[in-house]
């Protein structure tokens, strides 16, 4: 996903509070409250990282300067939603003129915000936000372990039993289940990311015996963070015979 970018002098943030926890130690989480997992991955240092609330109640933050790599933050924050607003990597300012890099907080939980991965290239900059879980929990439970063994990671809720669900790391899993009328199947996508996501299409391919078209059905389908949704029904062309098919999609970020 391209960011965004602007020049000019850099300046200090102010009305951002820090409150990056800086050892495992145990923190007791105010009512309302959890954790943001604030990941930042360069070669080089990244400097005036800054966060801003985006819901009632979310109050901006910032994290310290990194040295460079792979750096994990954990800060205490109120529920709610938290959008990057401004670091300075190398000499480029990044500065939002979107809501990118955000991530949503639940209450009493780790909310994992993706890798922040800027870079710069020969005719412009950009940021992407990489969703990574399996390194940021092995991350999270070696620098942390108190931590996080007192506040579960925020997840989604777990699919219907009996289904064959793709991998975890996936932004996106998919599957698909009788309806209640013993005759159609209903597709379902499942956001395991911490900010919202937009299904663009879902398309369908050897079409055996299906009522809807085969090919791109354009969707316009917000996917919230943790939340799951039915985004498509397929049922068969002729109730009396069996029918096939097989499904993909297409998604963007929506922040």
């Amino acid at each position: 996903m391209r960011g965004w970018m602007s020049f000019g002098a850099a300046l200090l943030l102010a009305g951002c509070a820090s409150n990056v926890l800086q050892a495992d130690k145990p923190v007791q989480l105010l009512p309302g409250e959890g954790i943001a997992g604030i990941v930042l991955n360069a070669p080089t240092r990244i400097t005036q990282i800054s966060y801003k609330g985006m819901s009632p109640g979310a109050k901006g933050f910032e994290v310290p300067d990194t040295q460079g790599g792979w750096t994990l933050y954990l800060v205490p924050v109120p529920a709610g939603r938290y959008c990057l607003q401004h670091f300075l990597y190398w000499r480029t300012i990044f500065n939002s003129d979107q809501d990118l890099g955000c991530l949503t907080v639940l209450p009493g939980k780790i909310s994992y915000g993706g890798d922040i991965v800027p870079s710069i290239l020969p005719d412009h900059a950009e940021t992407d936000q990489q969703y990574d879980p399996i390194p940021f929990n092995n991350e999270l439970h070696k620098q942390y372990p108190a931590i996080a063994a007192a506040y579960p990671v925020a997840a989604s809720a777990p699919p219907p039993a009996g289904v064959d669900l793709n991998l975890i790391q996936d932004r996106i899993s998919a599957w698909a289940v009788n309806a209640a009328d013993g005759k159609s199947q209903e597709i379902y996508l499942r956001n395991n990311t911490s900010w919202s996501l937009k299904v663009t299409d879902v398309v369908l391919s050897d079409c055996d015996n299906v009522k809807q078209a085969c090919g791109k059905t354009a969707l316009d389908v917000v996917l919230d963070p943790f939340a799951t949704r039915r985004i498509f029904v397929v049922e068969p062309l002729d109730t009396q015979k069996t029918y096939s098919y097989g499904y993909n999609y297409d998604y963007q970020n929506v922040d």
